[in-house]
């Protein structure tokens, strides 16, 4: 329980984290005058770092650069935000819906509470947290995601002005063994691995099972399926792969294939030629695509349009 109560403090804190509340701490920017802290920072970089990598595994110079790029998402919050005042509303509704959601990862309104209090903050700063997230929310929706949805009709026209985008290309059915040789290994244990490999083929056109020499001699995971791939498109494997498998025919095996990562032998299955995707077929995944591309263009946009007329400074620098 103790456990779970601290993980959840430390939730909040993130949750919360009340920009420019803090009397006396560093400030890294301000936006048409209001500040960023160094602690808005450092917990929304907490956000994107899990905490022992925070600790243990990020250089300095990493840091700093993530430190940047957050820094950025931070004022783009603040510039939605204050563009979001008067423009959209959050009900107390809306707001109590939220709230619940918190309170439904505790175990009781008691540890919840007890939460809140070890964290540092009020419910009422948690709320109005939680009031300015979704103000943001709505902002974003009314002025980039609503205008980026792609009607059946757009999406249809695009197909069919580009149909060669969607041509699925040749697909083959593969089994494979692998014999691996580590990057530091010798010339004779390279050579070892491919006598061994040598032998294996040799038994695979003598009639043995593909499939049971894969289980027992193949080096990856596909070993476990008796070396089946499934199906693989034309151009998604290695250079020395695709030239070995170019001129092969369904049902034969390919010679040795020597690569920098050990050696292969493929067996090819049905082979599928190239087909035109019809409308339906791309349908979904088109319209996805579209929309996030507007969405992307929408929202640079914006924030190229708030960014123009507000004043920002940045003092990061100064804080390290």
């Amino acid at each position: 329980m103790k456990n779970s109560i601290s993980v959840l403090v430390v939730l909040l804190m993130i949750l919360v984290s009340p920009l420019s509340s803090l009397a006396g701490v560093k400030v890294v920017a301000r936006v048409n005058g209001e500040p960023i802290t160094e602690r808005d920072l450092m917990i929304a970089v907490q956000k994107k770092i899990p905490m022992i990598s925070f600790h243990r595994n990020v250089s300095k110079e990493k840091l700093m650069a993530i430190k940047k790029d957050v820094l950025q998402d931070l004022i783009n919050d603040e510039l939605i935000y204050q563009d979001a005042k008067g423009k959209v509303a959050v009900s107390e509704e809306e707001l109590e819906k939220e709230m619940e959601k918190v309170r439904k990862r505790f175990k009781s309104e008691k540890d919840y509470k007890q939460a809140i209090v070890k964290s540092g903050t009020t419910e009422s700063a948690l709320k109005e947290r939680y009031r300015r997230e979704l103000m943001i929310r709505k902002m974003k929706e009314k002025e980039i995601y609503r205008k980026a949805e792609v009607t059946e009709a757009e999406a249809r026209r695009y197909y069919e002005q580009n149909k060669g985008r969607f041509l699925a290309p040749e697909k083959l059915k593969l089994w494979e063994i692998f014999l691996e040789v580590p990057p530091n290994a010798t010339r004779e244990e390279r050579e070892a691995k491919r006598k061994k490999a040598e032998e294996i083929l040799q038994r695979i056109r003598k009639g043995e099972d593909f499939g049971r020499l894969a289980w027992d001699y193949s080096e990856d995971r596909y070993k476990y399926k008796s070396g089946e791939l499934g199906y693989i498109h034309r151009g998604r494997l290695n250079p020395e792969v695709e030239r070995a498998l170019k001129n092969v025919k369904a049902g034969e095996i390919t010679d040795v294939i020597e690569t920098i990562y050990g050696y292969y032998i493929f067996k090819v299955g049905e082979i599928v030629p190239p087909k035109q995707l019809s409308f339906d077929e791309a349908k979904k995944k088109l319209i996805r695509q579209l929309r996030e591309s507007r969405a992307k263009k929408l929202r640079e946009e914006y924030l190229k349009r708030l960014r123009k007329k507000a004043k920002i400074e940045i003092f990061m620098e100064k804080t390290g």
